[in-house]
């Protein structure tokens, strides 16, 4: 297996920069309110820096996994670093998250903003994947 850890660094740091982009300036506000919160959330009594990193660590498995799947296709054009970015986003993430609105409550909204931003962070890094 040929897989390119800069490139899967460089994928985990994209996508948490995506993260900061999407529940901050783009959709936080939309995000919090869909949730029902004030202010920033409680996080359950752990400190930001742990959300950060744990988010970090998923970040980090599925941009390894979406590598694996780019080296065993032998994806080389952008074009198919899409599709496989957004197979994994909709096709995986997407799907298995649906469970959230009608046995978590969710709304459909918070459901849109999380798989919608999970689905467009691994559908850029599958193509930056694809063509580096």
């Amino acid at each position: 297996m040929a897989i390119d850890w800069f490139v899967v660094i460089g994928g985990t740091i994209g996508y948490q920069v995506l993260g900061a982009l999407w529940y901050g300036p783009l959709l936080g506000s939309q995000w919090m309110a869909a949730m029902g919160y004030d202010d920033h959330p409680d996080m359950g009594g752990e400190t930001p820096t742990v959300g950060y990193v744990i988010t970090a660590i998923g970040a980090l498995i599925a941009t390894s996994s979406l590598a694996v799947l780019v080296d065993w296709v032998g994806a080389t054009t952008w074009q198919t670093g899409l599709t496989l970015g957004l197979l994994a986003g909709i096709g995986f993430v997407a799907t298995t998250n649906l469970q959230s609105v009608p046995f978590e409550g969710r709304s459909w909204t918070v459901y849109a903003i999380n798989a919608g931003y999970n689905t467009l962070a691994l559908a850029l890094i599958g193509v930056a994947m694809a063509v580096i």
